[in-house]
């Protein structure tokens, strides 16, 4: 009788074994994947900022060259207040 129940407790354990495995590949492949999902996303993200970034450079080019003037005038009062801060 000792021997029936030890073969079964070795086919439980071998069960409980393959389980585990199995469990933790899947756990892996599913970790694999959102990894993957997240990178992809966060890729396109950073595409389209630098895309919007060089589209803001050329609106910002395009500002500057239309009124140079009120460009260096704004660009020497942003300098005086950010010395007069930093001076602080």
């Amino acid at each position: 009788m000792a021997e029936t129940e030890t073969q079964t407790l070795k086919k439980d354990l071998d069960s409980l074994r393959n389980d585990f495995q199995t469990l933790t590949t899947d756990v892996r492949e599913i970790s694999e994947k959102q990894a993957r999902n997240s990178a992809n996303a966060a890729r396109e993200r950073s595409q389209d900022l630098a895309d919007e970034a060089k589209k803001r450079s050329k609106e910002l080019g395009a500002e500057i060259e239309a009124r140079p003037y009120a460009s260096i005038a704004s660009a020497f009062g942003a300098g005086l207040l950010l010395g007069a801060l930093l001076k602080r």
